[in-house]
């Protein structure tokens, strides 16, 4: 009889063994996909936004020296340069694993504790650095109260792709020319020019362009490193 149920508790925790090693893996791989998808997803943040830099870069130097005469298509590719550099895009990160992790009390089936360390200060990090990704520029405001909407919404139609891959994918084009004949583009870009403030916000917001793309790409570095370490970690338990 004590046999019989030694024996049965051998049993159960053997199964019970077997239950926590298939989740863990489970868990480990989920961390491996949500990881890859982060490394991705900043990594199309800092495509995006370089772009939107390189039309910040080319307003912020009409701005230094304005020209007094410009033709339509000069006029409309500067407008079209202003608006393009107040774009932003927002970050979501794929962080669902690691906090079903913490809400079910499981954090100790990835058993290595320096893994889960680094684990909890990757995304605590990562909402420190989402306080710089979410700043919405005074600059962005100025500019499209400037420009008409009409000719914002063409602008954006044409420059602008959303790709429903996934987490949404915007793809902003370098280099886009836009049809802004219906509008006097050159009595906008004069506007423009002549907003009080408009150097300084623009210039304030090509500083904070330059922090936000390092913290996209030290993003892309740090996830990848995180995903290494997690697929180590599954490797060892095999």
């Amino acid at each position: 009889m004590v046999l019989g149920i030694f024996v049965g508790l051998q049993v159960t925790d053997w199964n019970e063994g077997r239950k926590s090693a298939r989740l863990s893996d489970e868990y480990r791989s989920s961390l491996i996909a949500d990881l890859t998808a982060d490394a991705v997803t900043a990594g199309k943040r800092t495509a995006y936004f370089e772009t939107a830099q390189a039309y910040g870069t080319r307003a912020l130097a009409y701005l230094d020296s304005p020209t007094p005469q410009v033709s339509t298509e000069e006029a409309a590719a500067m407008v079209t340069a202003f608006m393009l550099a107040s774009t932003v895009w927002d970050y979501r990160q794929p962080r669902s694993t690691f906090e079903d992790l913490k809400a079910t009390g499981n954090l100790a089936l990835l058993g290595d504790m320096g893994l889960r360390i680094d684990l909890a200060a990757y995304y605590v990090t990562t909402d420190q650095k989402s306080a710089q990704w979410e700043l919405v520029p005074e600059y962005r405001h100025r500019v499209r109260s400037l420009i008409p909407a009409e000719a914002q919404r063409r602008i954006m139609g044409s420059c602008e792709t959303l790709l429903g891959t996934g987490f949404s994918e915007l793809v902003l084009k370098p280099d886009c020319q836009v049809d802004l004949s219906p509008w006097d583009v050159r009595a906008v870009l004069a506007g423009i020019t002549a907003a009080p403030g408009m150097h300084a916000d623009l210039t304030f917001w090509m500083s904070q362009l330059r922090l936000k793309i390092e913290l996209y790409r030290d993003q892309v570095n740090v996830a990848h490193k995180m995903r290494v370490r997690v697929e180590q970690a599954q490797r060892a338990q095999t």
